[in-house]
């Protein structure tokens, strides 16, 4: 009987892999060996799935999930939630309310793990549902399901994510906005001590800490740039501590400076301290001319220097005019002073020489600009550049820088910008409305210091431009956007 018994399942094991689930089966039952009656539904599974095969392995979505995941919707898990039409119902404020009601579910778990996936092997395509599940919820904003992405959130349960699973589990936290960080701070303070080495999780929860007031990163970061801990998170961490006004930084930031000036340049400027006044001015003169100095100016504008005219230079990148080096202007004034001839004209039309890249570069650089007395002069040019409408891209940066710094008129410029027929136009207006706020280095570098232009108008315009849309990655990153742009409202 013993022999019989293995060699019944020697041919079962060959069987099932040659012939698949349902031959497997039959093979099974021809074999002579039993067929186990399947394990017995937890409350999750008797609501979404009805289980079959030997001891219930086969679990076939029903009822509502089976409209997620293949008729209504056609969301699985690996596609993510920002790929998934319910998300955008969700964001919309459309969604069934029997979906949100499931997306709570999907993330009930138990010793062992997720109960939708307890003793399941085959999910009829809802394996990883709980992807999309966590991402959902947080584009519906649901204050009702928020403590289940809480739970998931513990220190434990972090333990055991992956890094994808981590990110998007802070992403859609982060959509709730400010008024949820009593319950979401805790969470982010323990992502910062969970370890891993896929930080963008980490990186997103200082994100949103600098956001919500919080100095509960700054333990964090000062060991990060003390320690090398976590180096990956060093570029965020500078922002971080600058954002929160740490002080202490300042000689951290100075220490590291030469190793990336644009990073230790804003963090610096934004501090306001004057430890960075050295490295900057031996910046500033080297490059004055060209757009490496314009982190240096700006950064200088902001602590109040006075060795030059910084509030002029950047005036005069944000209209497209590269401002002369050093070297030009002492000949320049030798030359004017001398009477050379013609040279009054020449270089007047050297400064008058506009490019649009230089516009482009100095507009996000001017979202890192506090000093209050140049602000006027600094809006006027962004102004200028905004209508520079055969400047695509300049026009474009210039109108989110626009509205980062609290504009908002620019923020009407945007909206019509989602219309136009430039694509390049297009890409920027959407990432200025959020669509890389979920990517740290992204939006401190392409968008500007704040990374998400919200108003009540940007939703609905976003919504619009989704359906109007064929390109689905496109519609994605619209999707992302609309989801940043509403934790603000």
């Amino acid at each position: 009987m013993a022999l019989r018994t293995h060699a019944s399942f020697a041919f079962a094991r060959s069987a099932r892999k040659a012939i698949g689930i349902p031959l497997f089966l039959s093979a099974l039952a021809l074999s002579g060996v039993a067929m186990a009656a399947p394990a017995a539904s937890n409350p999750v599974q008797k609501k979404y799935f009805t289980r079959e095969g030997v001891d219930g392995i086969m679990c076939k979505p029903t009822g509502v999930l089976q409209e997620l995941v293949s008729t209504k919707y056609k969301c699985y898990g690996p596609g993510g939630p920002d790929k998934c039409v319910a998300s955008l119902d969700a964001a919309k404020g459309t969604l069934d309310a029997k979906f949100i009601e499931l997306f709570g579910d999907l993330l009930k778990t138990d010793a062992t793990g997720f109960l939708y996936a307890s003793g399941c092997k085959d999910f009829g395509g809802a394996d990883f549902i709980h992807t999309v599940a966590v991402g959902g919820i947080g584009y519906a904003k649901s204050t009702a399901k928020l403590d289940a992405l809480i739970a998931l959130g513990s220190t434990a349960s972090l333990a055991t994510m992956g890094g994808q699973p981590r990110a998007e589990l802070i992403a859609s936290l982060g959509r709730f906005g400010d008024s949820q960080k009593a319950k979401i701070i805790p969470v982010l303070k323990n992502a910062l001590a969970t370890k891993g080495s896929m930080l963008d999780f980490k990186k997103n929860s200082l994100k949103l800490l600098a956001r919500f007031g919080s100095d509960d990163g700054v333990a964090y970061c000062l060991d990060v740039l003390k320690q090398g801990n976590d180096k990956d998170a060093t570029k965020v961490c500078a922002w971080y501590l600058a954002e929160r006004k740490h002080a202490a930084a300042a000689p951290l930031f100075v220490k590291n400076y030469e190793g990336n000036k644009t990073v230790f340049g804003r963090a610096l400027g934004l501090l306001g301290s004057k430890d960075g006044v050295e490295a900057l001015k031996a910046d500033y003169e080297k490059n004055a001319g060209s757009a490496t100095a314009l982190t240096s100016t700006v950064a200088l504008l902001n602590i109040g220097d006075k060795s030059y005219d910084y509030a002029a230079d950047l005036v005069q990148a944000l209209q497209g005019k590269r401002p002369l080096s050093l070297k030009d202007r002492a000949k320049k004034a030798d030359e004017l002073k001398a009477g050379k001839k013609g040279a009054a004209e020449r270089w007047q039309k050297r400064e008058d020489e506009m490019q649009e890249d230089v516009a482009r570069a100095a507009a996000i650089e001017s979202t890192y600009a506090t000093d209050a007395g140049a602000a006027k002069k600094i809006d006027e040019a962004l102004r200028g550049t905004v209508k520079k409408t055969d400047w695509a891209k300049a026009s474009a940066f210039a109108a989110s820088a626009l509205a980062q710094r609290g504009d908002k008129a620019a923020i009407a410029d945007l909206v019509r910008m989602l219309s136009s027929s430039k694509k390049e136009t297009r890409e920027i207006v959407i990432n200025a409305f959020g669509a890389r706020y979920d990517i740290p280095e992204a939006f401190l570098e392409y968008v500007g210091r704040k990374g998400v232009v919200s108003d009540a108008t940007v939703p609905p315009a976003l919504f619009k431009f989704i359906e109007s849309e064929s390109n689905e990655a496109t519609r994605v990153q619209a999707l992302i956007a609309a989801g940043a742009a509403r934790s603000f409202l």
